[in-house]
């Protein structure tokens, strides 16, 4: 709803209120409508590889991107991220700065791999 009427919105910043950490389901939803956003922070208690794929579509031209994986869900199923970082950052053209936070096994080899590489080209990879 809120990507329809706020379609100039250039910044937004989404996290649960109670828990801290929406759901990968919560972006899914949110990452349509907003053509126009340059700064996208995702505080996440779960997140697939698919919903990094549907955040790139939503959200092509940020420059600035935050996604924070929570560690309050022990049980995850969607582990490694790589391919998902992968897709996310060939989509984002402008990007000048990604700030991951991650927990244990959410990345390996490969991913570290994607991010050293796209690394060269952001002023900042947190």
């Amino acid at each position: 709803m809120l990507g329809k009427t706020c379609k100039e919105l250039k910044c937004l910043q989404v996290e649960d209120d109670d828990a801290g950490y929406i759901s990968h389901n919560d972006v899914v939803v949110i990452s349509q409508g907003y053509a126009k956003l340059q700064y996208l922070a995702l505080y996440v208690c779960d997140i697939t590889n698919v919903t990094f794929a549907m955040v790139r579509q939503g959200y092509l031209q940020v420059i600035d991107c935050c996604i924070v994986l929570g560690k309050r869900v022990k049980f995850f199923v969607d582990l490694p991220l790589d391919d998902g970082v992968r897709l996310l950052l060939k989509g984002y053209v402008n990007l000048i700065q990604f700030c991951f936070y991650l927990r244990q096994g959410a990345l390996i080899d490969q991913g570290l791999f994607i991010l050293v590489t796209m690394g060269i080209i952001l002023s900042g990879c947190f």
